[in-house]
């Protein structure tokens, strides 16, 4: 297994990834290959789910990530 790139992204950084279905599924086989991380705030996860559009949060949960604290 390759190290893996771990990342913790700016909320609006999403919008890039869930764009498309195509570079969703890209993001979500890299998580799962273990080549790419994600990280998310609590903080980030509240604001994720106050968006109204139900199929962008949809998307944007479908895509792996390590839930890290905001604290330490």
């Amino acid at each position: 297994m390759r190290d893996s790139r771990r990342f913790l992204l700016d909320s609006n950084a999403y919008d890039a990834l869930v764009v498309t279905e195509s570079r969703c599924l890209m993001v979500i086989e890299a998580c799962r290959t273990g080549s790419l991380t994600l990280l998310m705030t609590h903080i980030q996860v509240d604001e994720m789910q106050r968006i109204p559009d139900a199929q962008k949060v949809g998307r944007i949960f479908a895509i792996p990530f390590d839930q890290v604290p905001t604290y330490g």
